[in-house]
């Protein structure tokens, strides 16, 4: 699972989220390396579940990137089949 921070989203596959955002997969594939700091002006991480601290991940995604503080506690959106659930 591919989570991204900017939109709060999890994508089953990093083409869902390239597809989704409309970024290029290489530039993707790239920045969950490590190789880049962003693709296409969005973060990303790479999670093994659902039931993760989004929070967290989200918050230190976010500042890392941008320096963005965020006090929130939302729950991610789920992206299946094209469309958000």
């Amino acid at each position: 699972m591919i989570y991204c921070a900017n939109n709060n989203t999890l994508y089953s596959q990093a083409a869902d989220a390239s597809r989704d955002l409309g970024i290029d997969e290489t530039a993707l594939s790239r920045h969950l390396s490590g190789q880049r700091k962003t693709a296409g002006g969005y973060v990303f991480s790479r999670v093994v579940s659902k039931d993760g601290d989004f929070k967290s991940i989200r918050s230190w995604l976010l500042y890392s990137a941008f320096k963005i503080i965020l006090d929130c506690d939302d729950e991610p959106i789920i992206f299946q089949g094209g469309e958000r659930v």
